[in-house]
């Protein structure tokens, strides 16, 4: 949405947005998201996580033509929650299928890595909006600049999504989700394609196969599959420090500076604010490397401190310099 915030074909078209009305438009994503990743699992287990992936594109597609087409607020938000369900299922099932398709020495760098292209994605999708924003009739600032300032960004956010929708036709089933549906000589084969290049007697491949097999029994026994366990005594300290890392990294203020970053540099009324709000997106790219470098020298618990306290300084700052220009008592 950043990008598209501070043009005026959009104000115009959608009645110039503001207070809970923007804040409904830009929450209905996150809200599908939520949706998204609740079902992802039981996607993702019925029709294996190559599949849940597939259908996450589809709804991407189908979201994205419906924000392209929008009519008005209501399709608008409707297309943003059908894309918010894509993301909830894909940010939840690529983790896991990464985790289970790589080998074990590099899984920690491929979600690194993960982490890396989310940033350039967000990077890349910011400067075609702000090159739809300048390329249409007289720039941000006309009045009567067209709508294709924002339904081009919109458009073109279908284009990885089909490329990943067909790209998976080439990728393997993940060989835990073909041993958990009893398919045992398929996975043993993508065990070896994956790690023996093609030997099914490779010492790696034999060492996982009875990793999953010996996996799969204890949660069978055990019957580890359903919610209920989450919130047993042995497990719910870590699945309560695992959500709240989550949820309090959401709950930072991050987002507010990811979607309102636009409306943010107008307070501070620093240059071109479609212009300066791009410094942002080059940062997040830059400075997610030295994480993906040093992660495991540093180690996730001193990372997560240091990211966090940088954050809070930097927000701070942000959060002061925008809201001084808007005060409203010049002399307080």
């Amino acid at each position: 949405m950043s990008g598209v915030l501070g043009t005026q074909a959009y104000k115009r078209y959608f009645d110039n947005p503001v207070s809970y009305r923007q804040g409904g438009i830009t929450a209905s994503m996150p809200a599908g998201s939520l949706a998204g990743s609740l079902i992802s699992s039981f996607i993702a287990d019925k029709y294996s996580r190559k599949v849940a992936l597939q259908i996450s594109c589809l709804l991407w597609i189908l979201g994205s033509i419906l924000m392209t087409a929008s009519n008005g607020v209501p399709m608008l938000c409707v297309g943003r929650v059908i894309c918010g369900l894509c993301v909830g299922i894909a940010s939840s099932i690529v983790p896991v299928y990464q985790s289970e398709i790589a080998p074990k020495e590099i899984r920690g760098r491929v979600v690194s890595l993960q982490q890396w292209a989310i940033t350039w994605g967000i990077l890349i999708q910011y400067f075609i909006q702000f090159g739809a924003a300048q390329g249409t009739g007289g720039g941000p600032s006309d009045p009567n600049q067209p709508e294709a300032a924002f339904r081009i960004p919109w458009g073109v956010q279908m284009v990885p999504a089909f490329i990943l929708f067909v790209g998976l036709f080439f990728f393997p089933y993940s060989p835990r989700w073909l041993a958990s549906k009893d398919r045992w000589e398929e996975a043993i084969l993508v065990l070896a394609a994956l790690h023996g290049k093609g030997d099914v007697n490779h010492p790696k491949v034999l060492a996982q196969y009875q990793e999953i097999e010996e996996a799969l029994r204890f949660e069978r026994e055990q019957a580890t599959s359903s919610f209920r366990t989450l919130v047993e005594p042995r497990m719910l300290k870590r699945v309560a420090l695992g959500m709240s890392i989550q949820m309090w990294s959401q709950l930072c203020g991050m987002n507010i500076m990811m979607y309102y970053i636009v409306y943010i540099m107008e307070g501070a009324q620093i240059a071109s604010p479609l212009a300066t709000a791009s410094i942002q997106y080059v940062i997040n790219v830059a400075l997610t490397l030295p994480a993906i470098v040093y992660l495991d020298k540093w180690g996730r618990r001193p990372s997560l401190i240091l990211g966090s306290f940088g954050m809070m300084t930097w927000l701070f700052i942000s959060g002061e310099h925008s809201v001084l220009p808007l005060n409203p008592f010049p002399g307080s």
